[in-house]
């Protein structure tokens, strides 16, 4: 998952660089269709990120629960 974001964030910043270049050569429509393309890489891009982040288990505990033994070794 990691590449993927990786790939998608540089091809989201090459499209963006590119849209100034093209758009000034090419005309309007094709600067806005690559601004459309960097903005459907970035969203993937955070797409990607969630779903990560969605698989990695929480380490916050609630402070009701009683002390781990990790907790209690820390303390001696």
């Amino acid at each position: 998952m990691k590449i993927l974001r990786i790939v998608f964030c540089t091809l989201a910043c090459l499209c963006v660089a590119a849209s100034v270049i093209i758009g000034a050569l090419f005309g309007w429509i094709y600067f806005l269709a690559l601004l459309a393309a960097a903005a459907v890489f970035g969203m993937a891009m955070f797409v990607c990120i969630r779903v990560q982040e969605k698989g990695e288990p929480s380490e916050r505990r609630d402070f009701m629960d009683p002390p781990s033994e990790d907790d209690t070794q820390k303390k001696q």
